[in-house]
This record gives C-alpha cells, sequence and structure tokens, in this order.
C-alpha cells in the first residue's frame, strides 16, 4: 500500500491509500477519486516528501529509513481555520486511531503468513486445514481468485507502527 498526498481543483489537501501508483492514476482517471470535502473528483498528487520503508530481517517490521526531504520541503501553513475541514481532520484521526488499534488486534491474535495468505486462506476454507485466524498479504489477482471462490477475507489498510 502506499499514501499518496493529494489536492483537488480547490486546493483542499488530503491523503487517500493506494495498492501503487497505477492504481491512483486508474481510479482517478475513471472519477473513483473525490475530495473529501467538497467532493470534487478533479484530484491530483500534490507535492509531498518521500517516505521509504525497509524491512528488517531480525523483527520482519518496517524501519524508517531517515531521508533528507524535511530539509528540503518546507513544512506547510496550517490551513485558516474552517469547522467542515476541522470536523473531518478530527474524522480522519479518529480513522486513523481505530486502523492502528485494529493492526494491534491482528498482530495480537492472528497468525502471519506473509505472501502465502491466499494458499492458506483457500485450504481452511476447503477444510483441508484447521481453521485459524491468519493475516498476510496477496496479490489483487490472488484476492479476486479467493473472491470468486467464494472464501472469506476482508483487506484492511495496514499502517505503520506508532513507536514512539
Amino acid at each position: 500500500m502506499i499514501v499518496f498526498d493529494l489536492k483537488c481543483s480547490a486546493g483542499h489537501r488530503f491523503e487517500a491509500w493506494f495498492r501503487d501508483s497505477d492504481t491512483f492514476t486508474a481510479q482517478a482517471a475513471a472519477g473513483e477519486v473525490a475530495c473529501p470535502v467538497c467532493g470534487d473528483q478533479k484530484v491530483e498528487k500534490a507535492l509531498m516528501a518521500p517516505r521509504l520503508n525497509v524491512r528488517s530481517h531480525a523483527r520482519d517490521e518496517a524501519a524508517p529509513v531517515p531521508t533528507a526531504a524535511a530539509e528540503v520541503a518546507p513544512a506547510q501553513p496550517p490551513a485558516p481555520a474552517d469547522p467542515a475541514a476541522e470536523r473531518l481532520m478530527a474524522v480522519q484521526g479518529e480513522v486513523m486511531k481505530r486502523l492502528r488499534e485494529i493492526r494491534r488486534e491482528v498482530e495480537a491474535n492472528c497468525d502471519f503468513v506473509g505472501d502465502r495468505f491466499a494458499e492458506e486462506a483457500r485450504s481452511m476454507h476447503l477444510g483441508e486445514t484447521p481453521a485459524r485466524p491468519i493475516y498476510g498479504q496477496t496479490t489483487e489477482a490472488e484476492a479476486e481468485s479467493l473472491r470468486e471462490d467464494g472464501v472469506p477475507f476482508a483487506a484492511i489498510p495496514w499502517l505503520p507502527r506508532e513507536d514512539g
């Protein structure tokens, strides 16, 4: 998953998650991406600092890589006080908080199966292996195949941990 800073033609800035850059391009072209403030579908990527993660083999978790982007790109000035925008920011904050809680619950109560997710889920669905809660990742093609086969699963945005 990748998060993009986006802006609409009215100048509203917001974030949105996509599988990859091509997914954003396809959804934006199809009018499937809209500004959460005004509903404008003329949305484009805004200038943003890159965020890179690498895998730590020791703990199998993302570790941030320091970048100099913060030194190059000055911080955006605070937006003028707007009750609708403030409500939106509060809702977005609550959603992000809940998604992080979901991640903690999943990690605490489910087995991580990595890129074998589709294989494991299908095997449990067919009764070949005992059912248990699992999580991992899968490709869009594998996910579509699971849907077609009636295998129950859910895709959730996987937010970075808050380690501090």
